[in-house]
């Protein structure tokens, strides 16, 4: 992954083997752009980027100049700032630290850092071509950006899919789990929750023991290598309340599963039972 980082070290020098800096598109260089862009999206270029496709615009970003992108990345560094323009490369499958994409926005005090994940939205303007370290020419997409939002390490790394808005409570003897929603992801499944320790002692949860059961299948909570979300408390004093998100193995959406989550009190003269949800797409 070296040789692809080493590639743009300073987005607004020129790719022509010399280090002088050019200045940033002038206003009627950008109206051009933007005339012929939208000259060629009237003339049928209809495609829209997104992670199902990415690496086609990666493979020929010239032949899809003008064409739509909408795609979540991670800044590989700090952006720069030039003019009245902002540029940043980023990984557009940080997961797999590939698809190299130089973004340009002109917002000149975007407020990101190295690292950030962010979700882009714009238009393909063509090619970027560097050397690595070993002096090989390599190319990437590059793209005007309407929009760049700053987003989470779940939504750029595994997206979510669908996802089911449930809002059930069910309780057990004064402890209460709320099942806010559920998110489905192509790796991971994100259970949303909110607890309820109604009783009058100290209550647990602990997320390793919940799992999501469809059909003759068990899914069991896992942790994510390559982000975390926030958990819920787990030792939960009286009356306290505590939201956050339970990370399991992938489920299918289109199938109906229950959601089982077991708890256990410090009242000993306490039997608890597990809270179960039944979920139908």
């Amino acid at each position: 992954m070296l040789l692809v980082l080493v590639l743009f070290v300073g987005i607004f020098i020129g790719t022509s083997g010399t280090d002088a800096p050019i200045n940033p598109p002038a206003d009627s260089a950008l109206e051009e752009r933007e005339s012929e862009e939208g000259a060629e999206q009237a003339s049928g270029s209809a495609d829209t980027f997104t992670r199902d496709n990415y690496a086609g615009l990666v493979a020929d970003p010239a032949a899809h100049e003008g064409a739509a992108v909408e795609i979540t990345g991670q800044l590989l560094g700090s952006p720069e700032a030039n003019g009245g323009e902002t540029a940043f490369q980023m990984y557009a499958d940080p997961a797999n630290s590939e698809w190299n994409t130089v973004v340009y926005y002109e917002d000149p005090e975007l407020a990101l850092e190295a690292d950030a994940y962010v979700r882009v939205r714009g238009t393909v303007m063509g090619s970027i071509e560097g050397e690595n370290a070993f002096g090989a020419s390599l190319t990437a997409p590059q793209v005007q950006a309407d929009s760049v939002e700053i987003t989470d390490a779940a939504a750029a790394l595994d997206p979510t899919v669908t996802e089911l808005e449930t809002n059930q409570t069910q309780g057990d003897q004064g402890f209460s789990v709320t099942l806010l929603k559920v998110e489905f992801g192509r790796d991971t499944t994100r259970a949303y929750v909110s607890l309820q320790n109604g009783t009058g002692a100290t209550a647990s949860l602990y997320p390793f023991n919940a799992k999501i059961l469809q059909g003759s299948t068990q899914v069991d909570p896992t942790d994510s290598f390559e982000y975390a979300e926030l958990e819920p408390q787990t030792d939960l004093s009286p009356g306290v309340q505590s939201e956050g998100v339970i990370t399991f193995g992938p489920v299918n959406p289109d199938q109906p599963f229950d959601v089982q989550f077991e708890w256990s009190s410090e009242n000993y003269d306490i039997t608890t039972n597990p809270i179960n949800f039944s979920a139908t797409p």
